[in-house]
């Protein structure tokens, strides 16, 4: 048992350490729900209104919103920013879909090679 857990451990590691499949992982379900939706739909465009709260100063989290705000994804998502009670009370009023909530200890605990949670309300 002690073998499988170490060597799960070591394959979490190699993947927290490469970023961009961290990001992939996080956003490639995104793009596939935005996709189908466009191809799917009955002839109405779906934009994803995407609320995010960085509570992280470091750089994983400002990353991750420059990678939402890219300009390949402004046609599928719109990205709104702010506190997360301001963002809660849009959610509950129907403005935006999703809520993304990036925690205050995200940069500190990838680069310490911890578990870090993040927060998604829909």
């Amino acid at each position: 048992m002690k073998q499988i857990v170490a060597l799960y451990l070591a394959q979490a590691r190699e993947f927290l350490r490469d970023r961009s499949a961290v990001l992939f992982v996080l956003l490639l379900p995104v793009a596939f729900g935005v996709f189908f939706g466009l191809v799917f739909s009955e002839g109405g465009s779906f934009v994803l209104q995407l609320g995010v709260t960085n509570e992280d100063r470091g750089p994983v989290g400002a990353e991750i919103i420059a990678t939402l705000n890219a300009p390949q994804l402004q046609k599928g998502i719109v990205v709104h920013t702010g506190s997360r009670a301001e963002l809660l009370d849009t959610l509950e009023s129907g403005e935006i879909h999703v809520l993304l909530v990036l925690p205050a200890d995200l940069s500190e605990g990838l680069a310490e090679r911890r578990q870090v949670y993040l927060r998604i309300t829909y």
